[in-house]
């Protein structure tokens, strides 16, 4: 059991959509139906080469990335602190 992304509502692992490659977060049905969107999370595959460049090399092929976990997929010379 995984608290959804969005809302915190806690949500079987199986049931969410949009799944953070970096912690296994994403959304609940419930958000997902109602066009929460992805405000709360990276795309790299839809990202610009200067952000692209910014992905540690594990993390490139995930769909989503969390935006809480930055200090997870993004290389530590782009990280503010």
């Amino acid at each position: 059991m995984t608290n959804c992304l969005y809302c915190t509502q806690p949500t079987e692992d199986d049931d969410l959509h949009f799944v953070s490659g970096c912690c296994g977060r994403g959304m609940c049905e419930d958000c997902y139906n109602g066009d929460t969107g992805t405000m709360d999370q990276f795309q790299p595959e839809y990202c610009d080469e200067e952000d692209y460049d910014k992905i540690k090399e594990e993390y490139i092929g995930s769909g989503h990335l969390c935006f809480d976990c930055t200090e997870i997929w993004m290389k530590e010379e782009f990280l503010t602190k």
